[in-house]
């Protein structure tokens, strides 16, 4: 496969000063692409240009790129549009050998800015690539770049001229979260779409569904959130064709008897053969369990397929070894393929199958069985700390969040023996009133007659904080890092216990980091040093799906990444960035080395984390609901009635369907001083209808892009992995086009965000 890469054209560059600078204090290298002095100054922007004139996509590579925390390098198209940015709210970057993502177009600009905090090295570009043609040369009927660029769109074209039918076979399609291939007919029309707004598409050997039709064209559509491998269509099938009309006959005349002539033989009907149809195998439903034994308290992971393969709902049915049936409902990817992991908790032999309908035929596959070993896991002890500040309202939503912490504390084998529980409430569970005093005898006094070598300590934080301060009452009394570092430090040494785990929830906790970071601890925190972090009705954001993946069984690692991605703290973050504040982005260090690092966790932390479980117990058959299907993403005029509708099954009651709306034209209000700021999140309640479908009906009032992010809970507090869609409202024609609407997270009762810098 070509690439297209120009090996000897003529580069053009040109750089754009912002600002006036004196000549004759220090040169950069003449053989750089790009280069910024070295170090760069305080309060500095300039603006470098990169052209190649007629090439369709380019990309840059960083020799190295060295940033001081709040100074950021953008990358930005030919009319100074945004498509990439490199630099952190939250501490330092530095990399080396850095190549960035593919961007359309034949200019790129970069453009350095800095605060006035301090300097750093700066950067250096030595190389460009280009891409010559919107689409690679290749051997297959249709194929992307590998990976595809930003902002890119391109259509393929198969035809198979006179045939009835056609599918084509992807050996690989992978796309990032709203990036999208669409299946059009000849006249562009939409036959079938694959991609999500809520997360990436990776499928392997996929047919599509057959068309009717003699062409099909292959759309890829992509924005500027990054970028994926793309697709390969390697095989088409064609079947039938259309029939050529037959002549009308002519009007046959009988000759009269006395014509003696003979009559003109009719010539036979044109005969179309239809090629023999490939038989299609039985459809049937493979199913496997891995690993056939586990302890206690390790997970299971029930998979199969349907073949030939079908997207459609498959109930697994469990029965444990005292005999419970608990039934899930799963639904299948486009390849067919289906999975669910759990960790059983009774000990015993297990049997699981898969059914499902298709074509009106029940379909069920053969039973697997898998057994559960006897296994003790230390499950330790925890202590939660609340803290207070009722100036800054929101208190109930973190008492909330509290006793959410503690009902999934003790879904996990703890017990109320083995809780503190300090709190500036009197609840029947509290044990102590929170104060510095209080907390150092929960560390010092309580825990160090329990803890030991192999008996670890769970810390759960949750309250208003500033950098370095938690608020126990107010700023009347306030808990700083090394505080609470000089506690955990006597406990480790008076007991032998370095199996720490400390969990913060709160502005600026990852201001604590630093401070509590050693061999064996491992810290995690809701947002930055500098950062908000979202609360609203339901609980504090990070903590609510943090401790719902703790209670599906998943490790500090596993939960933390999943959590970080969810679709609340993304869009929040997204906004607060755009509006100059910083974004709320969750932290963890597990490696002694004072850092915290987003998610995906960076090599050199996430390994004790990967291999650490809050607590060991978990409830046989405790499944979350699944959302399985709901409206789709789609066009509609403002003033026109649509109905928000979900399926959500469980193996319990479902609780609660409600969807969260961002809206338009949000903004963030000051209401106090610089550190108060309120915002205002819509939430809609959605009504059971029949067949497990709820539903609320809503009427945009304005043009712009509506995102309702659906959620689901059971009666056991279990949250269903969200779904995300996205309503586009207009006053005129239908415009699907790209466009970027400023939204901003709100819900419909006032809550204060606190701003966390000093």
């Amino acid at each position: 496969m070509k690439l297209g890469i120009f090996l000897g054209s003529i580069l053009l560059i040109c750089v754009l000063s912002i600002g006036i600078f004196p000549l004759g204090i220090q040169t950069v290298s003449a053989s750089y692409l790009a280069e910024s002095y070295h170090p760069y100054a305080n309060n500095y922007e300039n603006i470098w240009t990169i052209s190649e004139p007629g090439v369709a996509e380019m990309r840059i590579h960083f020799t190295k790129i060295e940033l001081l925390e709040d100074d950021y390098v953008r990358i930005l198209d030919i009319d100074k549009n945004e498509l990439a940015t490199y630099g952190y709210s939250w501490g330092p970057l530095s990399e080396a050998d850095m190549w960035t993502e593919w961007f359309t177009g034949d200019t790129l600009k970069i453009k350095l800015e800095t605060d006035g905090s301090g300097i750093a090295f700066g950067f250096i570009v030595d190389e460009v690539e280009r891409r010559t043609e919107s689409a690679p040369t290749s051997s297959y009927l249709a194929e992307t770049y590998h990976p595809y660029a930003n902002n890119y769109e391109n259509i393929w074209t198969i035809s198979e001229p006179g045939v009835a039918e056609m599918r084509i076979h992807f050996t690989k399609i992978e796309l990032l979260e709203d990036d999208y291939v669409r299946i059009l007919d000849i006249d562009k029309n939409e036959l079938a779409t694959y991609g999500y707004s809520w997360g990436p598409l990776s499928e392997a050997d996929m047919w599509t569904e057959w068309f009717t039709g003699d062409t099909l064209k292959i759309k890829l559509e992509t924005d500027g959130s990054g970028i994926a491998f793309g697709f390969i269509v390697d095989k088409k099938e064609a079947r039938g064709a259309v029939p050529t009309p037959e002549p009308s006959p002519s009007q046959t005349l009988t000759p009269s008897p006395s014509a003696q002539q003979t009559p003109t033989p009719v010539a036979s009907p044109t005969t179309y053969e239809y090629p023999t149809p490939t038989p299609t195998p039985p459809t049937h439903i493979t199913i496997s369990v891995s690993p056939a034994m586990l302890n206690r308290s390790e997970s299971v992971t029930v998979s199969g397929e349907i073949v030939p393969a079908s997207s459609t709902i498959v109930t697994m049915i469990f029965k444990s070894p005292t005999g419970e049936i608990a039934e899930q409902p799963v639904m299948t990817t486009l390849s067919g393929s289906y999975a669910i992991t759990f960790p059983p908790n009774e000990v015993g032999e297990w049997n699981v199958n898969a059914s499902c309908v298709i074509g009106g035929k029940a379909i069920k596959s053969e039973t697997m069985c898998f057994t559960v070993k006897q296994y003790r896991i230390e499950v330790g002890y925890a202590i939660i700390i609340v803290g207070r500040n009722d100036e800054w309202l929101s208190q109930n939503y973190i008492d909330l969040t509290a006793n959410m912490t503690y009902d999934t504390l003790l879904k996990r084998g703890f017990t109320d023996e083995r809780l503190f529980y300090l709190s500036p409430m009197n609840f029947e569970r509290v044990d102590m009133q929170t104060s510095k005093e209080n907390i150092s005898y929960a560390i010092n006094t309580w825990a160090e007659g329990k803890v030991g070598t192999e008996v670890p300590l769970f810390i759960y934080i949750i309250g208003h904080g500033k950098e370095d301060m938690l608020l126990l009452k107010g700023l009347g009394e306030t808990l700083s890092s090394s505080e609470l570092d000089s506690n955990l430090d006597e406990l480790s040494a008076d007991t032998g216990c370095y199996k720490i785990t400390v969990v913060i929830e709160s502005c600026s906790s990852g201001s604590f980091i630093c401070n509590l970071s050693t061999a064996g601890r491992i810290i995690v925190t809701s947002t930055g040093a500098k950062a908000n972090s979202l609360i609203e009705q339901t609980g504090a954001t990070f903590s609510k799906y943090f401790f719902n993946s703790i209670a599906k069984g998943k490790n500090i690692k596993e939960a933390f990444e999943e959590t970080s991605n969810v679709p609340e703290i993304k869009a929040y973050s997204d906004t607060l960035d755009k509006v100059g504040l910083s974004p709320q982005i969750s932290l963890l260090d597990d490696n002694g080395d004072g850092i915290g690092h987003p998610a995906p966790v960076y090599p050199g932390d996430g390994s004790l984390s990967s291999s650490t479980y809050i607590g060991s117990q978990f409830g046989a058959l405790d499944f979350p609901p699944t959302i399985l299907d709901s409206i789709d993403n789609q066009t509609v005029m403002v003033g026109e009635e649509i109905e928000i509708w979900a399926v959500v099954v469980d193996d319990l009651k479902v609780e609660r369907v409600y969807v969260t709306l961002i809206e338009p034209d949000f903004a963030i209000d000051q209401i106090s001083n610089d550190t108060m700021y309120e915002i205002n999140l819509t939430t809609l309640e959605l009504k059971e209808e029949v067949g497990n479908r709820y539903m609320v009906s809503f009427v945009p009032k304005k043009e712009g892009r509506y995102t309702f992010i659906i959620h689901a809970n059971d009666e056991e507090g279990n949250i269903a992995k969200p779904r995300e869609v996205t309503i586009v409202a207009t006053e005129s024609e239908f415009d699907t086009g790209p466009e970027t609407y400023l939204s901003i997270i709100v819900y419909n009762t006032w809550i204060p965000i606190v701003r966390l810098e000093q």
